[in-house]
């Protein structure tokens, strides 16, 4: 999953580009999943892209027949990756590695291109991600920014859930819920740590423990900042991640968008609002 965050935070920044190509390196998307620098992870990088590249989901959606009194999905089959090229290294004839300063090329998949473009996939915080030391404090903040996140692109302050459906949800495999607790503790400490979390606890016995979480507001976006980015067209996960940001600057980048406007036609209105308070 980092490596899908990674990509997906590189085709945003590229501007989303319409052919759903990403052109990088394996140096920079192992530096952006916070990798280190070595043969191994490089190694790993590789495993991870081909097996991106042959994993296809089935997405369902679940309608009721009208007059038949039954249920019926319609389906389809969504993958990560449509193409994937990339150069090999051998190391001392043991791993197999990318080579970390060849162009590395990986075009999404047209749905999930899609969803990114339409601000449904939402990107997370490249530098929260970074901070973030253990894989279990980085999947869980996926998950729960996955879980906070609203229609309107607003975020939930506060977020209860059954710990039996929290398991599923992180990838737990155990139902002993002393265990399940014991492998969350560790990466609840790292995000109150980073701040992200106000408060994490975990109430209650057996099937009727409830996981409770209180998000720490210094990500909270102004919605009138966030709505006006929407309308000069950024996607709603990331004009919510800049009005949190930036929020001071954001008139000041509109208004530059405007002034380019006036002098000829910008080609993609978002990306440079983005790039303005991202880059000044």
């Amino acid at each position: 999953t980092d490596t899908l965050v990674a990509l997906e935070t590189l085709f945003v920044a590229s501007g989303c580009p319409e052919d759903g190509w990403v052109h990088t390196t394996a140096y920079e998307v192992r530096e952006l999943m916070g990798l280190s620098n070595n043969g191994e992870n490089y190694h790993r990088l590789r495993q991870s892209l081909r097996r991106l590249y042959f994993t296809t989901v089935i997405v369902g959606r679940r309608t009721a027949v009208e007059g038949r009194g039954k249920v019926a999905w319609d389906n389809v089959g969504v993958r990560f990756f449509e193409g994937l090229r990339y150069r090999d290294m051998e190391d001392d004839g043991e791993l197999t590695t990318l080579d970390s300063e060849a162009t590395l090329s990986i075009r999404l998949g047209d749905q999930l291109a899609t969803s990114i473009r339409a601000g449904i996939s939402q990107v997370l915080d490249g530098q929260l991600l970074h901070r973030l030391e253990q894989p279990p404090a980085r999947a869980l903040y996926r998950t729960l920014q996955a879980h906070r996140y609203q229609e309107d692109g607003s975020l939930l302050r506060e977020l209860q859930v059954p710990l039996t459906e929290w398991r599923q949800a992180t990838g737990l495999t155990t139902d002993r819920t002393d265990l399940v607790r014991r492998s969350l503790k560790a990466a609840h400490d790292e995000l109150l740590a980073n701040q992200y979390l106000e408060e994490a606890t975990i109430e209650g016995r057996g099937t009727k423990a409830v996981a409770f979480y209180r998000f720490s507001d210094t990500n909270t976006a102004d919605r009138a900042l966030v709505v006006m980015l929407r309308q000069a067209g950024v996607t709603v996960a990331r004009a919510t991640a800049l009005a949190s940001r930036y929020p001071d600057r954001v008139e000041e980048a509109l208004r530059f968008l405007e002034h380019r406007r006036a002098k000829g036609s910008v080609r993609n209105p978002g990306g440079l609002v983005a790039d303005f308070l991202e880059n000044p």
